[in-house]
């Protein structure tokens, strides 16, 4: 079998091994014009009457070259020609549109948008990549200088989760796809910035690889053997952990709720994992390394019951007494603040809280049956509390006389003790007669305002959410 049938031989083995491709698929093949996607491009269209797929070329100009990218961009396209493929295009300017990322990544980030709104623009079922071995090993080395774990290490699928993706030339060296390009005569275009070595990719293709190649021939398919490994082994223990751990999840909010206890509980070895697992249902785990992970399982086993820890992503993790609450960091906002003065009995509405607040004073005649198990009521001395009162929320400092208790409390301590997260302490409205406390709302009252014998009349106050 000449080399040239091998190497298809394989790619028709890794498709059908790892399940890519369905009768009748039709699949965008990404191709920015060098060799590997060239390569890639070639061996489809030799499949493609034998898998029974249509092919579509999908090419984003970055702009990042000038007339090269807009050469790269016309090989593409007379290249798709001459096959009889439909091609499609883009130029963006990526410089102008990179916002805070690296170059790197943003070029990572456009192509795959392009990629998909060509998925969804055709109707097509698969998104085809031509990465191959070396890919992964660079992959490999690059997750494990930021400090990845297993997960990171396991490196670049065959296929996607969801199957969209596909990695056809996984099981390809560079090497051999050259070679199996010098022997078909197919050109292709050489990208000059794949040879700058302030990238960390090519850094490592271009100094660290070939050091480690002389050192051992065979660690490029090493790596590549223990990325399947891990890749196996990784996906039976997500699934395991997924099964012992029950959590809310607000997808749209992108918001995750579980108790700590359940964390905790896992082995030692676990844990890091299962919080892993639980970020990457509302984020990306690019940036995400071992140390963000361990920081939080200190977090968790720490005494204080509130804290929180900021991630790359704009994610944070917030320990809130007996959860972990995980999810996209908000604008920061100052606590809200609001005051309403209340001059009569009614109704008011306290549109921050999201509540309404009914005040309303009557005579103990005949005596009134006090529901003091309802925390919703208040019943206040109305002769020690009369209008004007008014309505605010919690400012530092605040503190009043518990019902029941000798001495004054803070408001923070009374939150604490109630372990009232911190988020919500703003929420809570307080009544206030002539600056002091009256009533924390559905909390406590105060001592000083409480009905005694010498009571003539009552203000009911009632707490209601809206």
């Amino acid at each position: 079998m000449k080399f040239k049938e091998k190497i298809i031989e394989r790619v028709r083995d890794t498709v059908i091994r790892n399940q890519m491709i369905d009768p009748g698929d039709r699949i965008v093949v990404a191709v920015s014009g060098g060799p590997d996607s060239v390569c890639l491009l070639d061996i489809f269209s030799k499949l493609r009457e034998e898998f029974h797929i249509e092919l579509i070329v999908a090419h984003l100009n970055h702009g990042l070259r000038g007339k090269d990218s807009d050469q790269d961009e016309r090989f593409v396209k007379n290249l798709s020609r001459k096959m009889g493929i439909v091609c499609h295009t883009k130029k963006i300017e990526l410089y102008r549109i990179r916002n805070k990322r690296s170059i790197e990544e943003a070029a990572r980030d456009e192509r795959y948008t392009f990629l998909f709104d060509v998925l969804r623009d055709t109707n097509a079922k698969k998104i085809a990549t031509a990465h191959h071995m070396d890919d992964q090993a660079e992959t490999f080395f690059i997750n494990l200088l930021r400090g990845s774990g297993p997960k990171g290490l396991s490196g670049i699928p065959e296929r996607s989760d969801d199957g969209k993706i596909i990695r056809p030339l996984l099981g390809l060296r560079r090497y051999e796809i050259l070679k199996y390009l010098k022997d078909l005569n197919l050109p292709y275009r050489v990208d000059e910035s794949n040879f700058d070595k302030r990238y960390l990719r090519n850094a490592i293709r271009h100094e660290l690889m070939p050091m480690l190649l002389k050192i051992q021939p065979q660690i490029i398919e090493h790596i590549h053997t223990l990325s399947k490994i891990l890749k196996e082994e990784d996906r039976f223990l997500d699934e395991l952990i997924s099964s012992k751990m029950s959590f809310s999840s607000h997808e749209k909010d992108k918001k995750i709720t579980v108790s700590i206890n359940e964390i905790l509980t896992l082995p030692e070895a676990l844990k890091a994992r299962a919080i892993r697992i639980l970020i990457g249902r509302i984020s990306t785990l690019k940036r995400l390394t071992h140390i963000h992970i361990e920081n939080i399982v200190r977090m968790l086993h720490s005494p204080n019951p509130q804290k929180e820890i900021h991630l790359p992503d704009g994610m944070v993790a917030k320990k809130r007494y007996n959860e972990l609450i995980l999810e996209k960091k908000k604008a920061e906002h100052s606590p809200p603040s609001f005051i309403y003065h209340i001059p009569e009995d009614g109704i008011y509405h306290i549109k921050e809280a999201s509540c309404m607040l009914k005040f309303e004073v009557s005579k103990i005649d005949p005596p009134l049956k006090l529901k003091d198990e309802d925390k919703y009521t208040a019943f206040i001395s109305e002769d020690k509390a009369r209008y004007p009162l008014i309505v605010r929320n919690f400012r530092k400092g605040d503190k009043f006389r518990p019902l029941g208790l000798e001495g004054t409390k803070k408001i923070k301590d009374l939150f604490i003790d109630l372990k009232i997260p911190k988020e919500q302490r703003y929420l809570i409205p307080l009544v206030i007669h002539k600056n002091k406390i009256i009533w924390v709302c559905g909390i406590r009252i105060s001592e000083e305002f409480k009905i005694t014998d010498n009571t003539e009349k009552i203000l009911k106050i009632t707490f209601s959410k809206t």
